[in-house]
């Protein structure tokens, strides 16, 4: 592989391992764990109570 990147006559070939690298690092952040949206114990009474609050963020989305 290496010789094959060296050669004079594929001159791409190392551009296409570049771009492979960088479409395999994109994919491998899409992949990444999201933080769960799940909400328990005190969090979630905090956020009960951000919603309840007239002209809280959330309920000026939630009612437009």
């Amino acid at each position: 592989m290496l010789e094959a990147l060296n050669d004079k006559s594929e001159p791409n070939l190392a551009h296409e391992v570049a771009e492979l690298r960088k479409e395999i690092a994109a994919l491998r952040a899409e992949l990444a764990p999201v933080p769960s949206l799940i909400v328990t114990g005190r969090q979630a009474l905090d956020e009960f109570k951000r919603l309840q609050i007239p002209g809280g963020t959330v309920t000026k989305h939630v009612l437009r």
